[in-house]
């Protein structure tokens, strides 16, 4: 058995949760001797001055002695509008067919849909007579706003439809308000979005996302989404229940191996409880708006309007992202203007247990649906109990009141009250971290997924 993890983006030209969930299922196979490689498109001009035409083996830590290797087929440089707009394949298939039959994998499991890698290279897999599955990581697979929230702030249940998803999207693309009515009130029709959608592609973005979610079907063995809502998202489609499984995401394994005895310590003994002092509230991710650290200092400084005497620190590590600097630069004018804020950009990776295990609760702010996060689990692996929103992944991980807080989706009053609760009560926190169990591993993913494949190989045996 021979498996084939795709991806339209890897190390080390993106990082993010996909390529990092990717990346600790190919160390978990590796682990267990089954043969796995990466596939990933490149860029003409990153193809063509890698002295390896754009392959390369990757090694972790963990795997000491063992590697994978991630290959790369051409792709322009440059897209067209046709490319970018999926009327067609983007142009490298013959490169990506010719990595087929060079790799030959009994298994072909996509995980992203992007212009140079998605559902149309998938089913060239499968007419080649290769298994497929297809891994669900994001809203936007099926939300064509990307976030799974309803304008202007209801939480959706995925369901594709022209009379509320097209007036959703249209709020979205237009900032001209006048215009974004308009067209979203022209596209709630299902005629009209019909008559249009050859001429003016916002009203062809229902009819798309239901063209893919079934060439999805079509052409692959399983679906596997890896949280509860976005299975119910596909099912609420039409999808069969019997083409799709969950398959949780985890917390890595060379991320529990690589806490220190310290901090094994401190999560058993690191309270502020009992001490009183400052309890501290930790954040960490991406600058931009649906990771909502704008909501976390909105709540804050209102809290401390009401009682600046309440003993709260905000610890944030954050990730600047260029495409939101106007985002970024709100947000250091407001951190600069409150006290008690320690903050820091970039912080490496192996240091993330170190400073999740110095903070009382991790707050994640998130203004849409998240699928998991995996920063979730890794704060439940440093027993830190967690503050977020009643949404999405975080709503099925934490336990209300019991291994941390869940306050009112998009409501900022609610997280403030939620944040004076959380200082006035400090003997909270040694009983949530009780109440904390061991979350689930990369491991039991790699388990489950080894399942999945087995399965699916013996089928093809059998034909």
């Amino acid at each position: 058995m021979k498996i084939a993890l795709a991806v339209g983006y890897y190390y080390p030209d993106s990082i993010g949760g996909t390529e990092k969930y990717v990346h600790d299922l190919a160390t978990y196979l590796v682990s267990q001797s089954i043969e796995v490689c990466v596939i990933a498109p490149s860029s003409s001009k990153s193809f063509q001055l890698s002295e390896s035409r754009g392959n390369y083996s990757y090694q972790n830590e963990d795997i000491k002695g063992k590697e994978y290797q991630v290959y790369r087929f051409e792709v322009p440089e440059e897209l067209t509008h046709d490319e970018v707009t999926d009327k067609v394949i983007c142009r490298g298939r013959q490169n990506f067919e010719k990595l087929l039959a060079e790799l030959k994998p009994t298994i072909f499991h996509l995980h992203t849909l992007s212009t140079t890698l998605n559902y149309r290279h998938l089913k060239i897999a499968k007419k080649k007579g290769i298994k497929t599955l297809f891994t669900a990581h994001i809203p936007g697979i099926i939300c064509p706003k990307g976030d799974f929230i309803q304008y202007p702030n209801q939480v959706c249940n995925g369901k594709l439809q022209n009379s509320t998803c097209g007036y959703c999207y249209a709020q979205q693309r237009h900032e001209n308000k006048f215009m974004a009515e308009i067209t979203g009130t022209l596209a709630k029709s299902t005629f009209l979005s019909n008559l249009l959608e050859k001429k003016i592609p916002q009203f062809s973005i229902v009819s798309q996302k239901k063209k893919i979610l079934h060439q999805l079907e079509e052409n692959s063995n399983h679906i596997i989404a890896v949280c509860k809502w976005l299975y119910d998202a596909f099912l609420i489609n039409n999808v069969s229940q019997n083409h799709l499984k969950i398959c949780r995401q985890g917390v890595s394994t060379s991320y529990l191996e690589s806490q220190t005895q310290t901090e094994i310590l401190d999560k058993k003994l690191g309270t502020n409880a009992d001490t009183f002092q400052q309890i501290k509230i930790g954040f960490i991710g991406r600058l931009e708006p649906i990771k909502g650290l704008h909501i976390l200092l909105d709540a804050y400084e209102k809290m401390l309007n009401e009682n600046s005497d309440l003993k709260l620190e905000l610890h944030i590590v954050a990730v600047k992202q260029e495409l939101h600097i106007d985002y970024y630069n709100q947000l250091q004018e407001k951190i600069e203007s409150l006290p008690n804020i320690i903050y820091q950009e970039n912080l490496p990776a192996e240091k993330v247990s170190s400073f999740m295990a110095k903070l009382d609760y991790l707050c994640i702010p998130s203004t849409w649906l998240e699928t998991g996060p995996i920063v979730a689990y890794e704060a439940f692996a440093n027993q830190i109990p967690i503050i977020g929103a009643n949404i999405g992944g975080l709503a099925e991980l934490v336990e209300d009141n019991k291994t941390g807080f869940l306050y009112q989706f998009d409501d900022i009053d609610s997280l403030k009250k939620t944040l004076i609760k959380v200082a006035t009560q400090p003997k909270l926190i040694p009983n949530f971290k009780a109440n904390i169990k061991p979350p689930r591993t990369t491991k039991e993913v790699g388990e489950e997924m080894l399942i999945i494949y087995q399965e699916i190989s013996k089928e093809n045996d059998r034909k």
